[in-house]
């Protein structure tokens, strides 16, 4: 299945196996990017940013990014019945210091171990 590279409440609610992994802030607040989703039962915050308006470095972020990817490991492996559909995390708002230049390749290694994980933007057409 092709899935939509921007997830939307309607696509969540009708497809409820999915679980959509969005950038978040360690404030857990806004809905600025693809945070608009934060509040419905079917996503999953991975923090990206500082605040809403604060983003990290990449020398602050790298341990950040190791902690959320173990935390979401534990979550996909736990939850093996769900699709998790991640969005390009840090690339949006966050990326002020370019930090995606290390989030996509530890996202390219999660999509290698785990079956039901879908990166929105490498899907491909078959």
């Amino acid at each position: 299945m092709l899935y939509p590279e921007i997830i939307t409440e309607e696509f969540l609610n009708k497809n409820l196996n999915c679980v959509f992994v969005f950038g978040d802030n360690t404030n857990r607040k806004g809905r600025g990017g693809a945070a608009f989703l934060r509040y419905h039962p079917h996503t999953y915050g991975f923090i990206t940013k500082k605040t809403t308006a604060i983003c990290y470095t990449i020398p602050e972020y790298a341990p950040i990014l190791i902690a959320e990817i173990t935390k979401l490991s534990e979550v996909i492996d736990a939850r093996k019945e769900k699709i998790f559909l991640i969005s390009r995390l840090g690339a949006g708002l966050a990326n002020e210091h370019n930090i995606w230049s290390i989030i996509e390749p530890e996202l390219i290694q999660l999509k290698e171990k785990y079956a039901n994980v879908i990166l929105l933007w490498k899907q491909e057409i078959k």
